[in-house]
């Protein structure tokens, strides 16, 4: 082989590998999961000390249990849902970027007063802008009941998470292990506006696996 064939075939591979790198990665849709969402018992405690229960709404389902100390704390799983109207769930694992929809809302309850006010969660999303940042944006009615004529609703980035989790997977089944959510300044003013007391946003509210199963 001649070195001008020799060359041309060498341009050629770097012209086949640059093309190769330049090649976005593609966007997987999930076909279901859920979202495993943990309050930790201390904050369980303090909200419990301040007459607030945090609570979920059909098909998103709640435990409660304890921990080894016997501290007790709540647990929930929000199903994912495939599509939210013309918006679809998706998410690259190569790039951790995508948009989880979830079925069911959660809703946090001030029990000491009458009638009882609500904040209530609803149109879930998980937005995930790289593998360790992610945000919780949620749809909450402004009127403090849901089936209030007139209700209004405001969408609002409720908290986020830049900690670091561990992505694992088995086939087509992933884990993203240890989204730490914590409220933002908003998401705090958006509950205080509806059920009257101001939440910690230095702590975790929720540390929270995702589990997308893709197509």
């Amino acid at each position: 082989m001649g070195t001008r064939s020799r060359l041309a075939l060498v341009a050629l591979a770097v012209v086949i590998a640059v093309l190769v790198i330049a090649v976005p990665a593609q966007a997987a849709t999930v076909a279901s999961g859920s979202s495993q969402m943990t309050v930790s018992p201390s904050l369980t405690h303090t909200l419990l000390g301040l007459r607030i229960t945090a609570e979920p709404v059909a098909p998103a389902t709640e435990v409660t249990k304890w921990n080894k100390t016997g501290q007790m704390y709540w647990w929930f799983r929000v199903p994912m849902a495939a599509k939210s109207g013309k918006h679809a769930s998706t998410w690259t694992p190569s790039t951790g970027v995508g948009t989880f929809y979830h079925n069911g809302s959660l809703r946090f309850v001030n029990t000491s007063t009458s009638p009882q006010k609500v904040f209530r969660a609803e149109g879930i999303q998980v937005i995930a802008t790289s593998k360790n940042a992610y945000s919780l944006s949620v749809s909450y009615p402004t009127a403090e009941y849901v089936n209030l004529p007139g209700t209004n609703y405001q969408r609002v980035v409720l908290a986020t998470s830049t900690h670091a989790p561990k992505i694992t997977h088995s086939g087509k089944s992933y884990k993203i292990d240890g989204v730490q959510f914590k409220l933002t300044t908003a998401g705090r003013d958006a509950i205080n506006s509806l059920i009257g007391v101001v939440l910690p946003t230095d702590v975790v509210l929720f540390d929270t696996n995702l589990l997308p199963v893709l197509k």
